[in-house]
C-alpha cells in the first residue's frame, strides 16, 4: 500500500535531503514522522509524540532518538531507538543481564523491555515501570513467563509470586520505598543495569556475597553474623556453612512470628537448625555431637515448644540467632561463664555453679533436681 504525502511535505523532506548528504542521519521534524505515526482511519496510533508528554524526555523530537534513518517512508528496524547517544555510561555498563550477553542472545531485555518506550518516567516516580513498587511486575514479564523460562531452563518458576507473598513483597506493595525489591538484592556495583547470576564471583547474589547484600539494610545483623562461627567458614569458602538465605529463605521471606517461618520459635530446631546439626556427613566432617534435634525436642524446652508454648527456649534463644560460636569461645552466649546471662533471661536467681552444671540438651526424665529455676 502506498502512502502519500502533502507536497508541503515533500518540498521538505526534499530539502532536508539535499542538505543533509547521502550519508548523514537526518533529523525530519515532528510532523513529518506524524503523518505515518498518527491514529488514521480509525486504526489504533503506532507510537507518537504526543506520548512524549509528561515523560522524561519531553521536548525531545522523534529524530534524537530514532537517528538511524535517512528517508521516508523507512524500513522498520531503522525505528529502534539509539539510547548510547545520551545514556553512553549507562550502555557501557549493561552488557549482561543474568546469564544472557547483551548482542548475542535475544533474549536479553531491551532498555525499553523495562523503562517502557515514550512514556518513560524517572525511577522515583510511583508510576514508573522502574520504581521499587513496580519492580516486580516488570521483572515478572520474564520471570513469571514460564514459556520463557523453559525455554532458558530456569529453574525458579515463580519468583515473583514467591517474592509477593514474603514480607518484602507485602511491604512493598503496601508502599514502603525503603523494603527490598528485585533491584536491591540483584544489582551488583549499585547499579539496576549489572545483574549477575549467582555463579559470578561479584554477584550480589552469589553465596559468598550474601550476607553484604542482606546487609544493605540489616547491617548490625550483618556484622553478627560475620563475627559468629557461620560468618567465619563462609569468609573462608566454606559452603557446607549457612549463609542468611540458607536460614531465612530467598524471595519468600517471612516475618519470624509468622509460624510458617523457617526461624520462627515454633521451626527452627527442625526447619532450620537440624537439616545441618542432624547431618551424619557434616557432624563428622566438623566433629560434632549428633542427635542435637531430638535431646531437644525430649527436653523440657522441646516438650513445652511442641505443646504451644510461645515462650518457652528455642536454638536461636540460648545460641543466638547470628552471632553463633562454639561453646569453648568465651564470647558465646553458651559459654560456661555467660550462661547465668542466657538462662538468666527466662531463670533469674540461677546459680553460676547451677548453671554449669544443668544440662541443656536433656530428656525431661533426666533434668537435674530442682528444675524449673
Amino acid at each position: 500500500m502506498k502512502t502519500w504525502f502533502p507536497a508541503t511535505v515533500l518540498a521538505t523532506l526534499f530539502l532536508f535531503a539535499m542538505a543533509a548528504g547521502p550519508d548523514a542521519a537526518l533529523a525530519f521534524p515532528d510532523e513529518i514522522c506524524a503523518d505515518c505515526h498518527t491514529n488514521t482511519g480509525g486504526e489504533p496510533t503506532e507510537v507518537s509524540n504526543a506520548m512524549l508528554d509528561g515523560s522524561i524526555h519531553e521536548g525531545l523530537s522523534c529524530t534524537d532518538c530514532h537517528i538511524g534513518i535517512q528517508s521516508v517512508p523507512h524500513a522498520r528496524k531503522l525505528a529502534t531507538p539509539d539510547c548510547e547517544t545520551c545514556h553512553e555510561e549507562t550502555v557501557e555498563i549493561y552488557v549482561q543481564h543474568g546469564r544472557g550477553v547483551v548482542g548475542e542472545s535475544a533474549d536479553v531485555p531491551t532498555c525499553w523491555d523495562c523503562h517502557g518506550s515514550h512514556h518513560i518516567l524517572p525511577h522515583t516516580d510511583t508510576e514508573s515501570t522502574v520504581h521499587t513498587s513496580n519492580l516486580p511486575e516488570t521483572c515478572g514479564s520474564c520471570h513469571e513467563d514460564q514459556e520463557f523460562l523453559n525455554r532458558l531452563n530456569i529453574k525458579f518458576k515463580h519468583p515473583i509470586e514467591v517474592y509477593q507473598r514474603g514480607i518484602h513483597g507485602k511491604a512493598t506493595a503496601g508502599g514502603v520505598d525503603q523494603a527490598a525489591s528485585c533491584n536491591d538484592c540483584h544489582s551488583t556495583g549499585g547499579t539496576a543495569h549489572r545483574i549477575l547470576p549467582p555463579g559470578d564471583i561479584t554477584s550480589t547474589i552469589n553465596f559468598f556475597n550474601i550476607s553484604k547484600t542482606c546487609g544493605q539494610c540489616h547491617s548490625m545483623i550483618q556484622k553478627e553474623f560475620e563475627e559468629g562461627l557461620h560468618g567465619e567458614l563462609v569468609s573462608r569458602g566454606e559452603v557446607d556453612s549457612p549463609t542468611c538465605t540458607t536460614c531465612h529463605g530467598e524471595h519468600g521471606i517471612l516475618a519470624i512470628d509468622d509460624p510458617r517461618s523457617p526461624v520462627s520459635a515454633f521451626r527452627v530446631a527442625a526447619a532450620t537448625c537440624s537439616p545441618c546439626h542432624d547431618s551424619a556427613k557434616l557432624n563428622e566432617k566438623y566433629d560434632l555431637p549428633s542427635g542435637r534435634l531430638q535431646s531437644y525436642v525430649d527436653s523440657y524446652h522441646g516438650l513445652k515448644s511442641r505443646a504451644g508454648d510461645k515462650t518457652v527456649a528455642n536454638c536461636s534463644s540460648c545460641h543466638s540467632s547470628h552471632r553463633v560460636l562454639p561453646s569453648d569461645d568465651p564470647r558465646s552466649s553458651v559459654a560456661v561463664n555467660n550462661l547465668v546471662q542466657t538462662c538468666g533471661h527466662c531463670h533469674t536467681g540461677m546459680s553460676a555453679e547451677r548453671a554449669s552444671k544443668t544440662k541443656i540438651h536433656e530428656p525431661v526424665t533426666g533434668v537435674a533436681e530442682g528444675w524449673p529455676y
